[in-house]
């Protein structure tokens, strides 16, 4: 029997099973395993935010573009990296470069929200970002990213999330 890591309140019981029905991923009678019960879990604490947007059986999500402010060309994302910084206040931004050109593409929460690249867009995501969050922008716009980058990602959630930057970050966030 798999150990379960902390009792449901009947207020998480109800909102599990509201999720459950409302879901057409799960199929009717369908045994959900404790590791799947802790990421139904975990979506519901995150209240669904930033998923990814449902796609039929069989089909392909829209491709995202960015549109170059400057040449009004459709930019090229094969050519391009998903990076990080941090703002003055310590803000994790998540941007687009380019090789060879030195624009930054912001990519904000409401990118990812509202599946629409959107130039005006806040490009800040708060002290910390979510492996698994990065990992579905660099998804969404079928960029590459490095190791190091992503590494700066996973450094800066557990420092925020659990104090320490070597902390282990449950295999839920991570991509």
């Amino acid at each position: 029997m798999s150990e379960s890591k902390a009792l449901l309140s009947q207020d998480e019981i109800d909102a599990l099973v509201s999720f459950l029905k409302e879901s057409k991923d799960i199929p009717d009678g369908a045994v959900l395993d404790q590791k799947s019960i802790d990421k139904l879990i975990g979506l519901i604490q995150l209240n669904g935010a930033y998923t990814l947007p449902h796609t039929p059986e069989g089909t392909s999500m829209p491709e995202l573009v960015i549109i170059d402010e400057n040449t009004k060309q459709k930019l090229d994302l094969a050519n391009c990296e998903l990076c990080v910084d941090f703002a003055d206040n310590g803000y994790i931004n998540v941007y687009i470069k380019s090789d060879g050109s030195d624009t930054r593409y912001f990519i904000g929460p409401d990118t990812i929200k509202n599946f629409e690249y959107n130039p005006n867009a806040t490009a800040a995501w708060g002290y910390a970002l979510a492996p698994s969050l990065f990992m579905q922008a660099a998804h969404l716009f079928k960029v590459q990213y490095s190791n190091a980058t992503l590494e700066t990602v996973k450094k800066q959630y557990a420092k925020i999330m659990y104090g320490n930057e070597n902390a282990e970050i449950p295999s839920y966030f991570l991509p």
